[in-house]
């Protein structure tokens, strides 16, 4: 994708995936490397997740062509994985309306 909007005073912006669909929200916290500022136009690859409010949003990012920064051996994300929420989400929704999705035929 490419960065199509940067705030650079709030540390927030918005990509817009190589496939045309709707932009993703992206925080400099999602960066994988920090040294370089985002920049309006740069190439980015990414991995797409779901924020703590359920909104897509991109993570892991790194300016394309790139590989990401070694890390000290702990490779352990800071954020849960996408499918660890959906089954929280899933396990919240069925507390919430039991059977709501179950058929039930005579």
């Amino acid at each position: 994708g490419k960065i199509v909007s940067w705030n650079q005073n709030k540390g927030f912006g918005f990509i817009m995936p190589s496939d045309g669909s709707s932009r993703i929200f992206v925080h400099i916290s999602a960066f994988m490397n920090r040294t370089q500022q985002p920049k309006v136009n740069h190439v980015v690859s990414y991995s797409l997740s779901i924020d703590k409010h359920g909104r897509s949003c991109a993570d892991r990012v790194t300016k394309a062509g790139t590989k990401p920064p070694k890390t000290n051996g702990n490779t352990k994300s800071s954020k849960p994985p996408c499918s660890l929420l959906l089954l929280a989400y899933l396990f919240y929704w069925e507390q919430l309306h039991p059977f709501s999705y179950r058929y039930i035929s005579d």
